[in-house]
C-alpha cells in the first residue's frame, strides 16, 4: 500500500513510522521457527521500501540501525539471510545521492561493516558474509577506508575467522590493484609489516606475511599457491618457510629499484631478526639475489 499510494499515506500522520515500527516489533519477536515466514515477509516488504524510494532518508537509516542491531544477536535467533539482505539493501539505499548528503550516514556504515566483520556466526553464513563484504566496500568507502579496514581485521587477534578474512586480503588486494596500482599496495604493505612481524605464535606471524605477500604478488605462479597457504595456518615447516622466503623476495624484487621501499623493508627485518632467526634469513635470501 505504501509502495502504490506513495503521496497519500505521506499525509496521514505517522502512517509510515507506525508501519515501520509495528513490523519491526514482529521480526524482534519472530524468535521461534512458527514465525520464520512472517519475519522474512516483514523484511522483504522493508526492502521493497527502499528499493522504490518510498520511505525518508531518517527511516532508511532507522531501518539500517534496526538490521544492524539484529545482526549483532546470536545466529540461534535471527533469520540471518533476511536480515543481511536488508542491511545491504539499507548500504546501497543513499548510493546514488550527492556525496554531501551521504556523510552523516557513512561512519554508521563503517560501523555496520565491523559488525559483519565480528559476527560469530555458523561456517556457512561467515563465507556468504565474508564473500559480500569487498564488492560492499568497493563501492562504498575509499580506497584509504577500505585497506585500513581489511589490514586492520587481518592483524587482530580477536578476529573469529582468519582463514576467511586472509581470503578476502587477497580479493581486496586484487581490487586494489586495478584501482591504486602495485605502488599503492607496496605503501599499505611496508606500513604494516612490522605489526606482522610482532605477532605470536611465530608460525602466526610468518603465516600472515605470506599470504600478505602472496596476495600483493603480480607473479601467477606465486598467487596461484595462495589457497595452500591460506590453508596452513597455524603450521610452520619447512614447505612454509620456503614458500615465506620466495614470497619475501618477490616482494623485495618489485621494490629493490625504490630506495626508500627497499630500505624499510630491510629496517623492518633487521629489527625483527634480532629475536626471530627466520627474519634473518630473509634479509640473507634478498642479499643473494
Amino acid at each position: 500500500m505504501i509502495e502504490h499510494f506513495q503521496e497519500k499515506v505521506k499525509t496521514v500522520n505517522n502512517f509510515i513510522p507506525q508501519v515501520l515500527q509495528t513490523g519491526m516489533e514482529v521480526v524482534n519477536s519472530s524468535d521461534n521457527n512458527s514465525t520464520t515466514r512472517l519475519c522474512s515477509a516483514v523484511l522483504l516488504g522493508f526492502e521493497r521500501l527502499l528499493l522504490v524510494n518510498a520511505i525518508s532518508k531518517s527511516e532508511s537509516v532507522l531501518l539500517l540501525k534496526f538490521a544492524s542491531d539484529r545482526l549483532s544477536l546470536p545466529a540461534t535467533h535471527i533469520n540471518t539471510h533476511s536480515i543481511l539482505g536488508l542491511l545491504v539493501t539499507c548500504m546501497y539505499a543513499d548510493i546514488s545521492e550527492a556525496d554531501e548528503n551521504r556523510l552523516d550516514t557513512a561512519e554508521l556504515k563503517m560501523e555496520v561493516v565491523s559488525i559483519l566483520f565480528d559476527r560469530r556466526g555458523l561456517p556457512q553464513e561467515s563465507e556468504v558474509i565474508t564473500g559480500i563484504l569487498p564488492t560492499l566496500m568497493s563501492d562504498l568507502f575509499s580506497s584509504q577506508d577500505i585497506m585500513n579496514k581489511v589490514i586492520g581485521e587481518f592483524l587482530s587477534e580477536q578476529q573469529p575467522h582468519p582463514v576467511l578474512i586472509a581470503k578476502m586480503v587477497y580479493e581486496v588486494f586484487e581490487e586494489q590493484a586495478t584501482v591504486g596500482g602495485s605502488s599503492f599496495l607496496q605503501d599499505w604493505v611496508l606500513l604494516s609489516i612490522t605489526s606482522f612481524t610482532q605477532r605470536h605464535p611465530l608460525a602466526m606471524a610468518i603465516w600472515s606475511l605470506t599470504c600478505f605477500f602472496v596476495s600483493v604478488s603480480s607473479n601467477h605462479w606465486l598467487k596461484g599457491l595462495f589457497p595452500y597457504v591460506a590453508s596452513r595456518i597455524g603450521c610452520l615447516d619447512e614447505v612454509d618457510e620456503k614458500i615465506f622466503l620466495l614470497s619475501c623476495k618477490d616482494f623485495y624484487d618489485g621494490i629493490r629499484h625504490d630506495s626508500h621501499k627497499s630500505q624499510t623493508f630491510v629496517s623492518v627485518f633487521q629489527s625483527a631478526g634480532r629475536t626471530e632467526l627466520i627474519y634473518k634469513t630473509v634479509l640473507e635470501a634478498i642479499a643473494a639475489t
